[in-house]
This record gives structure tokens, sequence and C-alpha cells, in this order.
């Protein structure tokens, strides 16, 4: 049996807040689904996101925070504790932390930043905007494993989300009988 110990986030990995090319500069965004994906909050709307409503061209990367794949993405600005991992290299807004993991899985970080709703309302105060800084969201710990342990738990819990989006993408059944089948809906 493997011991759990209390971590901070930022000792799990790099922690970085997006930012936002100039949007008046329209050589820094993609009029085509060519560019680096640039996610908001309004892009998080599953554990894992690869797309989004705009993209960057290469100038506008330039001028934005990139992070590689598997990274997690954590709203902390309003709509506080939206969290997906990216499955590509990706920009974000300032509205999002990201946390490059050193030697965690990003899968089981991700699982475990969902069930810290409560402690992210905390930090985040009662004001007219919540929010959670770069250096709060860091100090926030939580429990962990060793990292094979990670690992196992991690791929337990992304199999059981793939398990979960599958099932959701199947066709709704009315259940009506059509011609002696089930009618779709």
């Amino acid at each position: 049996m493997f011991s759990w110990e209390q971590r901070k986030l930022d000792s799990l990995g790099k922690i970085i807040t997006g930012n936002t090319p100039s949007t008046s500069k329209k050589e820094y965004w993609s009029p085509n689904s060519d560019g680096v994906v640039w996610i908001t909050p309004t892009d998080i709307n599953s554990v894992k996101t690869q797309c989004s409503e705009r993209l960057l061209t290469k100038d506008g990367a330039s001028q934005a925070r990139i992070v590689p794949a598997n990274s997690i993405l954590v709203t902390c600005i309003a709509s506080i504790g939206k969290n997906t991992i990216n499955t590509v290299e990706a920009a974000f807004n300032q509205q999002i932390n990201a946390l490059v993991p050193h030697f965690s899985n990003s899968y089981f970080i991700l699982t475990m930043l969902n069930n810290m709703e409560s402690a992210f309302k905390r930090v985040a105060g009662t004001s007219a905007t919540s929010i959670i800084n770069k250096k709060e969201f860091g100090q926030l710990s939580a429990l962990l494993p060793e990292i094979e342990e990670q690992n196992k738990i991690g791929r337990i819990f992304e199999l059981i989300d793939n398990n979960i989006t599958l099932h959701q993408q199947e066709p709704f059944l009315c259940g009506n009988s059509v011609n002696g089948g089930v009618e779709l809906c």
C-alpha cells in the first residue's frame, strides 16, 4: 500500500496564468481552422479539450502563453472550477490557470481538482467577481499518492469518463416501436 501525502499544487508542476493577445491585431487571429488552439472558459465543456472557438496565428501564438498537451486548465475567475485537460498544445486566456505537471498524472490531478470545489470557493471569497490568483491557486493542497498509484487511479477515472462520453454520444432511444425496432429521437 502506498502512502498519501499533503502536497501544494505548485509542488506538482509549473503554474501559468493565461493571457489574451491583442484582439485588435487581426494578424494574431486565424480566420480559418489553422492555428494554435486558444481556450477560454466557454470552450471548457468536458474533461478533455482539443478545440476552441478561436485560433491564434503564429504571430498571435508568439504573444500568448502556451502549454503542452496534458496540462490541466482550471478557470479561476468568475466561473471558478471548470477544469479540463488540453489534449493538444494550447494557449488560454487570463481567466485560466494551467498546471503543467512535472511528475504527476494529469488525469489524477484533474479528478482531484474536480473534487475541490469547496476549497476553490473558500479561497475565491465572496466578492462581486470571484477570483483565485496564481499564488493562491498554487498554495491549495490535496492528498496525493506516489506517481505509480496516481497512474493507476488516473487511468481508471479516464476509462470511466471515456465510457460515459461514449454512451452520451449514442442516439437517445425513445422507446417507441417503429417497424419492429426502436425509434431514435
